[in-house]
């Protein structure tokens, strides 16, 4: 397979999971469809908790200590609005994770929640 099969492979396998977590979000009703970080995003309260970044990397709003836990688990990776200006409350969730996407918008939805009744 060559590079750019591999990357539409991964974009298709990213929107896919994707759809899953709007599926999941959007049957509830509360969530709002939105624009943040440049893609499509799913908000509680105006407050955005997952996106779609990059095409094919979920983006989500977690406490910082889970932030660091994904990351030491080699399941994220530190999102960043550029050099030099990572966010500590923001992770990404690569393709190759998708099977988790449901379950950690869930918790980032429980923590923008949480964080919108302070």
């Amino acid at each position: 397979m060559s590079g750019a099969e591999g990357a539409a492979d991964s974009r298709a396998r990213a929107e896919a999971a994707f759809e899953a977590v709007l599926a999941r979000h959007g049957a509830a009703g509360q969530p709002s469809r939105g624009r943040g970080f440049g893609s499509g995003a799913l908000k509680v309260d105006g407050k955005i908790f997952a996106s779609l970044s990059s095409g094919d990397r979920l983006l989500l709003k977690l406490p910082a200590a889970r932030v660091e836990a994904l990351i030491a688990e080699g399941i994220g990776e530190r999102f960043s609005t550029g050099p030099g200006r990572p966010k500590r409350e923001w992770v990404t969730i690569g393709s190759a994770h998708v099977a988790r996407w449901v379950a950690l918008s869930d918790e980032a939805r429980a923590f923008a929640t949480a964080r919108t009744k302070v």
